[in-house]
């Protein structure tokens, strides 16, 4: 079992950009998004109050669709978030890194097991190759 707040695709969508950012610390403890400030003006938020998973993990979904907008959504988001899950999609979150590079760094370390497994029977079959053809030479 997982929890969201531990996971490195929970993301939130970026109020300016409209790109997904990763989720702060903050907010995976407390639900609270960054305040961000424009030339002296008053604070606003720069992401959106509902989170999203990168991983599109059906579930979280539809449980921030189902907050009650008369509770604290800070609060509920960070219950949410929080709950134990069951997810197959689940990556450590690693400060600092957005949910793509997650992704990124997930898919580099699959393809150095396969390359090293590749190596493997790669070499495995040149030599069955080699011993093959010192059986079929011997046969001469």
């Amino acid at each position: 079992m997982v929890k969201c707040s531990d996971c490195g695709y929970l993301t939130v969508r970026n109020r300016d950009t409209h790109c997904l950012d990763e989720a702060d610390s903050d907010f995976r403890e407390k639900g609270m998004v960054a305040l961000g400030r424009e030339y002296g003006r008053n604070q606003y938020p720069l992401h959106e109050e509902m989170p999203l998973c990168f991983a599109q993990y059906p579930s979280l979904g539809e449980k921030i669709k189902n907050i009650d907008k008369k509770k604290n959504t800070t609060e509920e988001v960070a219950r949410i978030i929080k709950t134990e899950i069951k997810c197959e999609e689940f990556v450590k979150w690693q400060h600092g890194f957005t949910p793509k590079e997650h992704k990124e760094m997930l898919d580099r370390q699959w393809e150095r097991k396969w390359r090293i497994i590749t190596g493997i029977i790669f070499v495995c079959l040149a030599g069955l190759f080699t011993l093959l053809g010192a059986f079929i030479a011997n046969l001469n």
